[in-house]
């Protein structure tokens, strides 16, 4: 993409549209920012293939064009807790498709100095496709299963406890489906009410133009 688009997208919590060129506009899909490259101008994003829209990417062949629009940004909620935490605790929860917003909280997190432990849900994937930041920005990564028709798991929940109780964790932030996200708030709210949150904003994110429907669905 052009040096001015990559550097605009930059920042945690920017996504884009995207869609093939021989669709019309109303397949424009928001997808999240991985990764930024300002040298090689370049952004990297991670489709998960599930409706139309999706479907519609995944008939792309490599050296084919994709249309974007950008750059939009409120693709986190609680950006500035993110923004304040410096030399301290944070821990990041992600589940599956979630692993992809995650990079670039990941990694301002850790420009400023603050050590990161990371719950990771792979499901429904065999593997995390982000082995490779993790290695280098987390200082622990814990895989468990986080939810379970739609409660938070036992397993997840002693994780949480133990955690928070014996590390002194000052930013909570999460990737996930939003029933995961507000879960886990409640979670972290009861434990210690003075930990900041931030989580990816679904919601405000789909373009509610119709074609895949995802806007109308609820848990």
């Amino acid at each position: 993409a052009s040096d001015k688009l990559v550097s605009e997208l930059v920042q945690a919590g920017s996504y884009v549209f995207v869609r093939r060129p021989d669709t019309d506009a109303r397949f424009d899909t928001p997808i999240s920012i991985m990764d930024t490259d300002t040298r090689n101008n370049t952004i990297t994003i991670a489709i998960e293939i599930k409706g139309a829209k999706t479907k519609a990417l995944d008939l792309l062949k490599q050296g084919e064009e994709l249309l974007v629009k950008a750059p939009f940004w409120n693709g986190i909620l609680g950006l500035k807790n993110i923004y304040t935490i410096k030399n301290s605790k944070c821990l990041i929860v992600a589940k599956g498709i979630g692993q992809a917003p995650m990079i670039p909280p990941l990694k301002y997190l850790h420009a400023n100095n603050n050590e990161i432990i990371v719950v990771l849900d792979n499901s429904p994937y065999k593997n995390s496709f982000v082995s490779g930041y993790l290695e280098k920005y987390a200082s622990k990564i814990i895989q468990c299963n986080t939810i379970y028709h739609g409660r938070i798991t036992d397993e997840f929940n002693n994780i949480l406890n133990d955690l928070i109780t014996n590390n002194d964790i000052s930013l909570v932030h999460c990737d996930a489906a939003d029933i995961l996200n507000y879960e886990l708030m409640k979670v972290v709210e009861e434990i210690d009410k003075n930990i900041k949150y931030s989580c990816c904003n679904n919601a405000k994110m789909c373009c509610g133009e119709g074609i895949c429907g995802c806007c109308t669905r609820k848990n």
